[in-house]
């Protein structure tokens, strides 16, 4: 679909030991290893679901190295995040963080937080919430679309890609998307 690599069967993604940013992807497909270019693969990676998987239910997904989200349908994955990624999104949890001390009203998500939203699953950098409309923690995905939801670009999910998860939030009730673009330093 859309010329982004599909992986199917028994599948698995591992990443070689060379520093933050590999030079080469290992996709494992039917006991087959194949070993690709980085820039060869464009992300995400869709990948077909394996049998029992329940969007909702993040104990169905399988085990994998980096990130997941599920998305019209399709199990995309994503690499872990590089450095400059990491060191500016929790940045900006610290931010939204430090603002949420004084305003009991509202409670912070971070470290890919996960939510459910029209069948799909998405998982932003940093998201705020309504205290009112999410209740007390309870270990699943949220199902109440944020206030804010924060995505950071990084190696592999640029501006473009970026703009159309934003698109993605807004069709979903999602009242502000925050897209940051460190290299450019822009919000």
């Amino acid at each position: 679909r859309r010329g982004r690599p599909r992986v199917g069967g028994s599948w698995r993604v591992a990443w070689p030991s060379l520093g933050w940013y590999p030079a080469s992807v290992t996709i494992g497909i039917e006991g087959e290893e194949i070993r690709l270019p980085r820039l060869a693969v464009h992300f995400p990676v869709e990948l077909n679901p394996p049998g029992g998987l329940r969007p909702d239910a993040p104990s169905t997904w399988p085990p994998v190295e980096g990130r997941l989200e599920y998305v019209a349908g399709r199990l995309l994955y994503m690499p872990p995040c590089a450095d400059v990624q990491q060191y500016v999104a929790a940045a900006a949890i610290y931010v939204l963080r430090s603002w949420s001390e004084g305003r009991a009203g509202f409670v912070v998500g971070g470290n890919e937080a996960g939510m459910y939203l029209g069948g799909d699953v998405r998982a932003a950098e940093a998201a705020v919430w309504r205290r009112a409309d999410v209740g007390s923690a309870s270990g699943r995905l949220q199902t109440v679309a944020p206030l804010l939801a924060v995505e950071v670009a990084g190696q592999d999910q640029g501006e473009p890609e970026l703009r159309t998860k934003a698109q993605w939030y807004l069709d979903h009730g999602v009242s502000v998307v925050w897209l940051v673009l460190p290299h450019s330093r822009e919000v």
